[in-house]
């Protein structure tokens, strides 16, 4: 099961993740996909908008795996 982000570490970290995974393989795995689009399901709106943002200045390519 996906682990709940409790705070803006935990979505700093997800980014992160992301972000190095675009840059090594030029794609994002369904696996990580589903893992943390339940991760934002589960979020304060607050954690919602920091990934976004993050995601948005480190690696807007991943962007569209995440569009709602």
């Amino acid at each position: 099961m996906p682990r709940i982000w409790s705070g803006l570490q935990d979505v700093d970290r997800a980014v992160e993740v992301i972000t190095q995974t675009v840059h090594d393989t030029g794609t994002l795995p369904d696996p990580i996909v589903q893992a943390y689009t339940h991760s934002l399901e589960s979020a304060s709106p607050e954690l919602v908008q920091r990934f976004s943002q993050r995601l948005a200045a480190q690696c807007p390519a991943a962007l569209v795996y995440f569009a709602a």
